[in-house]
């Protein structure tokens, strides 16, 4: 494809041969604006670890600061305490249900999660 850029006056440059009419140029310019708008859109829903804890329901059997079914979350936090592999072991152990029940997140949520849980005091 042979592309050819003219001057339009006013210092635009229009592309012969990229697009066939200004159609073709709006719907390309509306594709990347949705495309944008889509990926923007996923950057707003990250949730903090606190309403990921609440939304999956780990309240059902833990509390922040005394056991409930599960352990405390200061425990969690107290155990793991300068351990660098705690968050990939907890956030492996609710993935594969090995001492915890299985969790149905996606990994950012269960970061997220674990995250907050070692980092209360």
């Amino acid at each position: 494809m042979h592309i050819a850029f003219k001057k339009a006056g006013c210092g635009r440059f229009f592309c012969d041969g990229l697009f066939a009419g200004k159609g073709d140029l709006m719907r390309a310019i509306l594709l990347v604006l949705a495309a944008a708008g889509v990926l923007a859109t996923g950057l707003g829903y990250a949730q903090s670890g606190a309403d990921v804890v609440k939304a999956k329901g780990c309240l059902n059997c833990h509390e922040v600061d005394k056991k409930k079914v599960g352990p405390a979350f200061k425990d969690v936090a107290a155990k793991y305490k300068g351990n660098k592999e705690a968050e990939g072991k907890l956030v492996g152990a609710m993935k594969e249900g090995k001492g915890h029940p299985k969790v149905a997140a996606s990994d950012a949520e269960l970061k997220a999660a674990v995250g907050y849980v070692l980092s209360t005091k």
